[in-house]
């Protein structure tokens, strides 16, 4: 019974170091590649406009 249960934690902590130690790329975050700026106004008395999608 015991060398059961041990075979059993043996092979349940084989199957848990290979499934949750895998390897996972990178993500890749652009956090400004869709900001528009538009500046508007003269001499001093200018507006930016920010819009992201």
């Amino acid at each position: 019974m015991m060398k059961r249960t041990k075979c059993l934690f043996f092979i349940f902590f084989c199957i848990f170091f290979m499934t949750a130690c895998q390897k996972k790329e990178p993500v890749e975050l652009k956090p400004f590649e869709n900001i528009k700026i538009k500046e508007t106004g003269w001499n001093g008395s200018g507006e930016i406009e920010v819009t992201s999608h």
